[in-house]
């Protein structure tokens, strides 16, 4: 993994890995920057949902086409002994 620093809407928030289960719902710019200048910045914009654990897997390559990136979105189901997935 590449250390990174986190920018949500250009504002630095922390270095990787970052958790934080205060932001509030709505749209952002988000921008991780490694560390290393050798790798470019990824930006993306992200929509975060009340409800919803977001999580954002950055992998960042050497270059852009190189580096990859997953988001999972999570919810509470209503009967809790029971799981659904969606792809």
């Amino acid at each position: 993994d590449v250390p990174a620093t986190v920018l949500l809407d250009g504002k630095e928030l922390d270095k990787t890995p970052y958790i934080n289960k205060a932001i509030q719902p709505g749209s952002y710019d988000l921008e991780v920057k490694p560390n290393d200048p050798s790798y470019p910045s990824y930006e993306t914009k992200v929509t975060l949902r009340r409800g919803f654990l977001t999580v954002l897997n950055i992998h960042p390559g050497k270059r852009p086409e190189t580096t990859s990136v997953a988001m999972y979105e999570m919810e509470p189901t209503k009967d809790n002994k029971h799981a659904e997935i969606s792809i």
